[in-house]
């Protein structure tokens, strides 16, 4: 653990050192003595710090304190309501998902590992047709490989691989309520990042996913962006709008084209209701929100019978909200914790860390740190790795 990094913790919480020490039942010397280097905090004492700090144990692995930055100002949270500053338990997740990609680089520079610069970029001027098509033919997904998952589970799985290739850290939290934000992008040159809601569901995970690779394609090339607020001449509420809209014309075109969508309604030549809407989505591995937008931008269905469908959806959501929110009550069962950990952190990061634990380029008890889990669970933790990159590779 870097002292430094443990003193900016406690200064950024406004703690002294006695009130650490009062908080883990210490003596303050031994506070002090980490925060010298003289000596090490236990795996217990450091997650005990990180609930103190509010941090994830992984910041104190850091090489130097993290640069501060305004989580508004700087970082665009794309899935918040209108004029909605950001709650304190999402911008703790901004700063945890900052922080946890610092952690990534550092590691790579021991191991001697380089990442390659962000490089898909997207321009407001072009279609949503030929950006979509550009973007999904550099994810590699192809539309045999998309008919033929089974499930959007294995969808998401496809899409977020497709996305970390890209050389893009693809992170998960429950931490914040899915009504204020669906995921976030934060942009860096080498290793940006997108962070999805852990409670959402798969489709809508996908589709945010999507969503926010589009955004970091736009900030890669910052000129973009500038010459499209000049244009429109208002850097407010038209601007976001419009390059909202943007990205969700492209993600949806990206996650279902619009030839492969209206070869299906013509082949099928179904009525179209509730029933026809789950089978496209299954078919396509969506949600039933995006077939439905789709049935009415392109104009298959009235705006009347579009508000009555969707009215239908939103009381079946509402059902199914409910209904797990009753079954959570009675069997609050939680999911393994080296899948938690799998799911969170992702692939490149799992990889990466498992990796140099084996080349001992750090100990057992800071990969614990790292990954935020206790080392008997290791072992599950890399079958359940080479599991999920052998089923996406296959």
């Amino acid at each position: 653990m870097t002292p430094d990094v443990l003193i900016w913790a406690r200064e950024r919480s406004r703690l002294d050192v006695e009130a650490v020490a009062h908080l883990l039942r210490v003596d303050a010397n031994l506070v002090e003595q980490w925060e010298n280097g003289s000596s090490r905090p236990t795996v217990p004492q450091a997650r005990k710090l990180a609930e103190i700090y509010k941090r994830p144990v992984a910041v104190f692995f850091l090489s130097s304190p993290p640069k501060d930055f305004s989580v508004i100002e700087e970082y665009r949270v794309h899935r918040l309501s209108e004029n909605e500053s950001a709650s304190k338990a999402l911008s703790l997740e901004l700063q945890s998902a900052q922080e946890t990609r610092d952690n990534l680089i550092d590691i790579a520079d021991e191991k001697g590992d380089e990442f390659l610069p962000f490089k898909l970029t997207s321009n407001l001027d072009h279609s949503i047709v030929d950006t979509a098509v550009k973007i999904r033919s550099q994810m590699g997904i192809s539309r045999s490989e998309q008919i033929n998952w089974k499930s959007t589970d294995i969808a998401l799985r496809h899409w977020i691989n497709s996305v970390e290739n890209l050389d893009v850290l693809v992170f998960q939290s429950s931490k914040f309520d899915v009504r204020e934000a669906r995921g976030f992008s934060i942009f860096n040159e080498i290793l940006p990042i997108i962070l999805l809601n852990g409670k959402d569901a798969p489709a809508g995970k996908i589709f945010t996913l999507i969503h926010e690779l589009v955004h970091l394609s736009l900030v890669k090339d910052n000129r973009n962006i500038i010459e499209y607020v000049n244009q429109d001449g208002n850097k407010g509420k038209t601007q976001d709008k419009k390059i909202e809209e943007f990205c969700d014309n492209v993600a949806s075109e990206i996650i279902l084209p619009q030839e492969m969508f209206a070869k299906y309604i013509s082949d099928s030549r179904q009525t179209i209701d509730l029933a026809f809407i789950s089978t496209i989505a299954r078919h396509f591995s969506v949600s039933r929100d995006m077939v439905l937008l789709r049935l009415r931008r392109h104009h298959y269905i009235t705006f009347d019978k579009y508000l009555e469908l969707k009215n239908s959806l939103d009381k079946e959501y509402e059902a199914i909200r409910l209904a797990k929110i009753e079954k959570s009550k009675s069997s609050p069962g939680a999911a393994p914790p080296h899948y938690m950990t799998l799911r969170d952190l992702g692939i490149t990061y799992t990889r990466v860390v498992l990796e140099a634990l084996n080349e001992s380029v750090i100990s057992a008890s800071t990969a614990s740190g790292l990954l935020r889990l206790k080392t008997k669970h290791f072992d599950k933790l890399s079958d359940a790795l080479m599991d999920r990159m052998t089923q996406v590779a296959s």
